[in-house]
């Protein structure tokens, strides 16, 4: 799963698009990086939004369940847009692992959107 962070309001929201087969040691790696992204802001919360449109094959739901990753301070919410079903499916059983708040929307704009309505403090 070649995957992509960036900065889409500095400081205060990241972009995440993912692509071909998710493996876990990809979700891993994706999860440190974010972790490091989230550690070098000093906002009180770091929200994610991934894309997920060009996902191909998820990891088996045994597999996500067995995952453990380490809680992410400061981290707000995260939006997922696109339209992948089998990520759709999974999601919530990965939410639950990863302890995230979670949400889906059918865009980019839809999630940034949503994230000005829960945090005022991101600037437009």
């Amino acid at each position: 799963m070649p995957y992509q962070l960036e900065w889409v309001v500095p400081e205060f929201v990241i972009y995440e698009t993912v692509s071909g087969v998710l493996t876990i040691d990809e979700i891993i790696d994706s999860a440190k990086d974010v972790a490091d992204m989230v550690a070098s802001s000093p906002r009180s919360a770091v929200h994610l939004i991934i894309d997920d449109s060009e996902v191909t094959q998820l990891p088996s739901n045994d597999e996500i369940m067995r995952l453990r990753l380490p809680k992410i301070e400061r981290f707000g919410w995260a939006m997922v847009c696109g339209e992948n079903k089998g990520v759709r499916l999974q999601t919530p059983i990965a939410n639950r692992v990863l302890g995230n708040r979670l949400l889906f929307t059918t865009s980019f704009d839809a999630a940034m959107q949503k994230l000005y309505d829960l945090d005022h403090n991101i600037p437009v």
